[in-house]
């Protein structure tokens, strides 16, 4: 299992393609410091993964990169959360389900294992149904092409940092610290969405359309988010990353690699930049970013990344 990624194929959702004269991605600036927020898909097929000129040579010159979450810990996250996607010793889920439900989880997972489904938590029997995108328009699409980690091999190329946002404790608060409320309301979307067609190829034509506002109100549709779902996915880990942003771009050239989703709305990580005294703006294919401070000079005024 790889945390964040079903749920964010889905909801976060983009692609960057070098026609475009606009990115998911956002330039935030305050005095001296500068960050560039990168919006990502985190599964794509191979023949359509690219960066655009842009976002390749802003990757080229950064001087530290950060992530949701360090991507190469995901197998120690994976293990730890293990033992949080088992239901209690003695627990099944069919005794804790209404059958209609039980009914569209075996139509939505007719290969997974009945008996190991039973001992699985809602929140994580949701994440396998929204593992499986039934449209065969997604054939292919996987973490391999992403952005994230079209960014981390050239990060790992240049033997630059890179860092997670989140520990390793709130990745596995996020589901493992879910209500039981909130687990079953995590399984019902799951299963709502399921069978429906994506929504992946409409948001990547905004996104190749370079428009904003329609990209938002695709991703943040409220038929896409239960209660307090939004909430637990979105906002709290938007609030929580800000003060690691601030400072990590101390003194580097920060490309920051998160969900799509992260960036749009009034609670989106652009607008608490902009709540943190940051000029935000959304960044634009011609960009190219300046070269970077050294830590001891002298902060210049000129931001590190900025338009010709």
């Amino acid at each position: 299992m790889r945390l964040l990624v079903p749920f964010a194929a889905l909801a976060c959702a983009l692609a960057f393609a070098p026609a475009a004269t606009a990115q998911i991605a956002f330039v935030a600036v305050r005095g001296a410091d500068t960050v560039l927020v990168v919006g990502s898909i985190h599964a794509l097929p191979r023949d359509s993964s690219a960066l655009g000129p842009y976002l390749a040579a802003a990757a080229e010159r950064a001087t530290a990169f950060a992530f949701e979450v360090d991507l190469d810990a995901y197998e120690p996250i994976d293990e730890a959360l293990r033992p949080r996607m088992r239901l209690p010793e003695g627990k099944r889920l069919n005794a804790l389900l209404p059958d209609s439900t039980l009914r569209r989880l075996r139509r939505a997972l007719p290969t997974l294992d009945q008996a190991e489904m039973q001992r699985m938590r809602p929140w994580a029997v949701a994440e396998a149904v929204l593992a499986k995108d039934p449209d065969p328009r997604m054939a292919g699409y996987t973490p391999e092409w992403g952005i994230d980690h079209l960014v981390l091999r050239i990060a790992k190329r240049r033997l630059k940092p890179v860092l997670g946002l989140e520990t390793v404790k709130f990745q596995l608060d996020t589901f493992g610290g879910m209500s039981w409320a909130e687990e079953l309301a995590y399984l019902d979307h799951a299963l709502a969405l399921s069978g429906a067609q994506s929504r992946l190829p409409r948001l990547v034509q905004v996104w190749r359309a370079g428009d904003l506002a329609a990209f938002e109100g695709l991703v943040l549709d409220p038929a896409l988010w239960p209660t307090g779902l939004r909430e637990r996915m979105l906002d709290r880990r938007n609030a929580a990353w800000l003060p690691r942003i601030e400072a990590l771009m101390a003194g580097q050239r920060l490309l920051v690699v998160v969900g799509a989703a992260h960036l749009v709305g009034p609670n989106g990580v652009p607008a608490l930049l902009r709540g943190q005294g940051f000029a935000v703006r959304q960044a634009m294919e011609a960009v190219a970013p300046s070269p970077v401070r050294p830590p001891d000079a002298k902060r210049p005024r000129r931001a590190k990344y900025h338009d010709d």
